[in-house]
């Protein structure tokens, strides 16, 4: 039994703790760019877009059919965020439809490759190419197939690997008492992000990256003072009916305004890709169901160590449950400092 207790305790612990190593990022999906558009029978433009970031671009290279050769020179564009390099490639009478075309390099180990193809016959095949799937052929599978596309598995990732959003989360999780309440909750963060995720996605509301993180930031902060105001409550309280905050009354109110932040931050990172217009619509939709998995899995898997954690040793349940405050709000108020540095360096 002590085992046992101990075990789930750690699961916490690492949980939390997970994101304090340096290469732990807010937010993970920041992927490049391959765009191939027939132009005339057997010749395709090509887009070639790897993030940057202020730093140099990912090793990462474009494979080919052995038919198909570069035609003229190759135009390249570096700014802060990426570098762009577009050129031709002419695949004759053959042309690129049923044969493999994918990416290779080191850099395939930390992102992913949103791969468009676009042909003059009408076929369209969207895919993500990462590590140990970086290859497809062209046409030759079921590309309106949701999971295939592999837009899904980057949204479960995203929200999985978003450490600021797990933890804000969280502090919700822990924060509202009773199911019902929660469901009520996460549904109103979920339509609250659903909102400016396609607001921004689409073009309609422009927010500048670090700003929009220092706020999300905020949020988990101003979620765990709430967590220790109502633990301090708690301690104080004698007897009587135990005040409650305006989040905890109506958590589905500070859920959906924050979950407006939050939306930004997942928008941001899809809008970076600079995937063309027509093709977001369909983008976006995938990438948020994947999102919306990834956050569903995240608060079943709390509720239900917790649930565990009571059932096995309920005075450690209430102990844990009691202290997760201290480290949300410590990287909270880390990234606040973090990313608000980075701004003051960027005047």
């Amino acid at each position: 039994m002590t085992r046992v207790v101990r075990f789930l305790s750690a699961a916490f612990v690492f949980l939390i703790v997970s994101g304090t190593a340096p290469q732990a990022r807010a937010h993970a999906f920041n992927p490049a760019l391959l765009e191939l558009t027939e132009v005339e029978p057997g010749r395709l433009s090509v887009v070639w877009k790897r993030p940057t970031r202020g730093q140099q671009a990912p090793d990462l290279s474009v494979i080919v059919p052995g038919h198909c050769h570069t035609v003229g020179n190759t135009a390249r564009t570096l700014d802060p965020e990426s570098l762009v390099e577009r050129w031709q490639i002419d695949c004759g009478m053959d042309g690129l439809a049923g044969y493999e075309l994918g990416v290779e390099g080191p850099a395939l180990e930390r992102l992913e490759v949103v791969t468009l193809v676009t042909l003059d016959d009408g076929t369209t095949v969207r895919r993500a190419l990462r590590a140990g799937d970086s290859t497809l052929v062209v046409g030759g599978e079921d590309e309106a197939n949701l999971a295939s596309s592999g837009y899904l598995a980057l949204g479960v990732e995203h929200i999985l690997l978003g450490l600021d959003h797990l933890l804000f989360v969280l502090g919700l999780t822990l924060l509202v008492r009773g199911r019902r309440r929660l469901l009520t909750t996460i549904t109103a963060f979920t339509l609250g992000h659903s909102v400016t995720l396609c607001l921004v996605a689409l073009g309609y509301l422009i927010l500048p990256s670090r700003p929009v993180e220092s706020l999300i930031a905020l949020s988990i902060l101003l979620l765990a003072v709430e967590l220790a105001q109502r633990r301090q409550r708690e301690h104080r309280m004698q007897s009587g009916p135990l005040e409650t905050s305006l989040t905890e009354t109506h958590p589905w109110f500070v859920a959906a305004g924050f979950g407006l932040v939050h939306g930004a931050g997942f928008a941001g990172a899809l809008a970076e890709v600079g995937l063309p217009p027509d093709e977001i619509p369909v983008t976006l939709l995938i990438f948020n169901v994947g999102i919306e998995l990834g956050q569903l899995f995240f608060v079943a898997l709390v509720v239900g160590v917790l649930a565990l954690l009571k059932r096995v040793a309920p005075s450690r349940h209430a102990a844990v449950q009691a202290s997760l405050y201290l480290p949300i709000g410590g990287l909270a108020m880390f990234w606040i400092i973090d990313r608000t540095s980075d701004l003051w360096a960027q005047l």
